[in-house]
C-alpha cells in the first residue's frame, strides 16, 4: 500500500469537524481546540488575530490559547502531559523535540502532508523543516525560525570615531572596534561603556563563534562532543580573551551591575542576538540600531534554528488540529507573524516580502537574517540536549568567571556530554 493511500484512508477514518464527542460545546458539538505556546504577552497580538481568522473560516471550532513564558513552558506543558491534559496543538522547540518524540506525544504529521496538496515543505526554509524530522518522519509543522546577527548602537559607534560594521569583518575588527568602543567615560577608572556582550549562550553567542572557527559541537551523528577539539578550544579562547586580557565584555559580575537593558541603555555597544531582539528594540523609539552579519572567522557560520507547532498523539481531533496546525503555517497567519516583528516566518515566500522586511524600524536591514541562512548551521539538538547543554553551560560559567580556562573546562566537560548522548541513545 502507497503511503499516500495510507494517508488517504487515515484522513478519512477521521472525525468530521462538526458534530464530534468530547470536548465539544453545547452549541450544535462546536469543537474545542486547546492551543499552547510560550510567549510575553507583547507577543500574542499576532496569534489572537490569527486564531480569530481561522476561527471564523471555521465556524465549527473554537480554539482556546494557552501560553506562559520561556522558562516555565516545558515543565507547565510536561506537567499537562502527565496529567493526560495535553493541549491538542503546542508550540515546539528543538530543545525539547527529540524527547517528546521518544516518548511517542507526538504525531507524526507526514501522512497529512502527504494527503495535503496545499501543504508544500519546500515553499518553507529548510532549518525549521530539518529541525522537526527524525528518520524522514516530520513532527511539527513549521512556524517562524531565527538566526543570529551583530545588533550595533550607532550614536557609540559615532561618538568614537569607528566605522560601522559590515560584511567586511573578522573578528580581528569586531576586536578592535569593541577596544575603540569600551570606554572610562567619568574618569573614576572603571568601564563605563563596553563594547560587546560576550554571553553563555550556545544559540546567540559561543556556538556561532565555534562554528566559525571550522570547530564543531557534536559530530555528525551527534554521538561525541567535540568541544573540546582545538578550533571549538580557539574560537572559546578568543572569547576569554574579550572577557578576560581585553576586558571589551563585562564579565558575569560586571553583568550584575548593569541593570535594567545594557545594549538599550547604551551601556554596550554591540550585542549577537535573535531576529526576537527586533521588536524591543524598535519599541524604543528614542534608541538607535543597527544591524550587520556576524563577524567571520575562519569561514562564517551563524547559527538557525527554528520553531513549529505539533500535534499532540492524544488528541481527540487530530483532523481539526491538522486545519489549525496547517493555518498558523500557512499565508494569513505568516503575514501577521511579519508584521509583529517578533520572528521571521517560515514560509519563504512571506520572509522575502515587505511584510517582514520593511516592518519595523524604517533604515533597519532586516535582510541580513535572510542573507545569514546562506552559510547559516542548525543548533546539534539530541535527546536530552537540557541535560547536556546544561552541563556545558555550568563549564562555560567557569571561563566566563576566569576560574578555569577553555581548555580545561571543555576537557573535563566532552566526556561527560558524551556520557549523556549514550546514555539518552540507550548506548553503553
Amino acid at each position: 500500500m502507497t503511503r499516500l493511500l495510507t494517508a488517504l484512508m487515515l484522513l478519512a477514518a477521521l472525525p468530521l469537524l462538526a458534530g464530534c464527542g468530547g470536548d465539544g460545546e453545547p452549541d450544535g458539538g462546536r469543537i474545542t481546540l486547546r492551543y499552547m505556546r510560550w510567549a510575553d504577552p507583547s507577543e500574542l497580538d499576532a496569534t489572537r488575530e490569527a486564531l480569530a481568522a481561522f476561527e471564523l473560516m471555521n465556524p465549527t471550532i473554537r480554539v482556546k490559547l494557552e501560553y506562559t513564558s520561556w522558562g516555565q513552558y516545558h515543565t507547565k506543558l510536561q506537567t499537562l502531559i502527565a496529567g493526560r491534559e495535553a493541549p491538542d496543538v503546542f508550540a515546539l522547540s528543538g530543545l525539547w523535540f527529540h524527547d517528546l518524540r521518544e516518548r511517542g506525544l507526538l504525531t507524526d504529521l507526514t501522512p497529512f502532508v502527504d494527503a495535503d496538496s496545499l501543504v508544500n515543505l519546500d515553499a518553507f526554509y529548510a532549518p525549521p523543516v530539518d529541525l522537526f524530522t527524525h528518520d524522514g518522519k516530520l513532527y511539527g509543522l513549521p512556524r517562524d525560525f531565527n538566526t543570529i546577527a551583530l545588533f550595533y548602537n550607532p550614536d557609540l559607534f559615532d561618538a568614537a570615531g569607528v566605522d560601522y560594521p559590515d560584511w567586511t569583518w573578522d573578528w580581528s575588527n569586531l576586536q578592535n572596534a569593541a577596544r575603540t568602543l569600551t570606554r572610562d567615560l567619568d574618569g573614576d577608572g572603571r568601564v563605563d561603556q563596553w563594547g560587546l556582550q560576550v554571553s553563555n549562550d550556545m544559540e546567540v553567542s559561543w556556538g556561532n563563534y565555534v562554528y566559525q572557527a571550522g570547530g564543531n559541537i557534536l559530530d555528525a551523528e551527534r554521538r561525541h562532543c567535540h568541544l573540546a577539539d582545538e578550533e571549538a578550544i580557539g574560537a572559546l579562547e578568543f572569547l576569554a580573551t574579550l572577557i578576560h586580557e581585553d576586558k571589551v565584555s563585562p564579565s558575569p559580575i560586571d553583568m550584575e551591575s548593569l541593570s535594567g537593558q545594557p545594549f538599550r541603555n547604551g551601556r554596550i555597544a554591540m550585542i549577537t542576538s535573535g531576529s526576537w531582539t527586533l521588536r524591543r528594540l524598535d519599541e524604543t523609539p528614542d534608541f538607535r540600531y543597527g544591524l550587520a552579519p556576524l563577524p567571520h572567522g575562519k569561514t562564517r557560520a551563524a547559527i538557525a534554528n527554528g520553531v513549529a507547532n505539533g500535534i499532540s498523539s492524544s488528541t481527540r481531533h487530530a483532523r481539526a488540529a491538522w486545519a489549525l496546525t496547517t493555518f498558523l503555517s500557512g499565508d494569513e497567519a505568516q503575514r501577521l507573524l511579519a508584521k509583529s516583528g517578533t520572528s521571521i516566518p517560515a514560509l519563504r515566500r512571506v520572509a522575502e516580502s515587505p511584510d517582514f522586511l520593511n516592518a519595523g524600524r524604517p533604515g533597519v536591514d532586516r535582510g541580513v537574517f535572510l542573507e545569514s541562512l546562506t552559510w547559516s548551521r542548525t543548533l546539534p539538538f539530541t535527546p536530552a540536549a537540557a541535560r547536556w547543554g546544561e552541563l556545558v553551560s555550568k563549564a562555560l560559567d567557569r571561563v566566563w568567571l576566569g576560574e578555569m580556562t577553555p581548555r580545561e573546562a571543555m576537557s573535563e566537560v566532552a566526556p561527560k556530554v558524551d556520557a549523556v548522548l549514550a546514555e539518552a541513545a540507550g548506548r553503553p
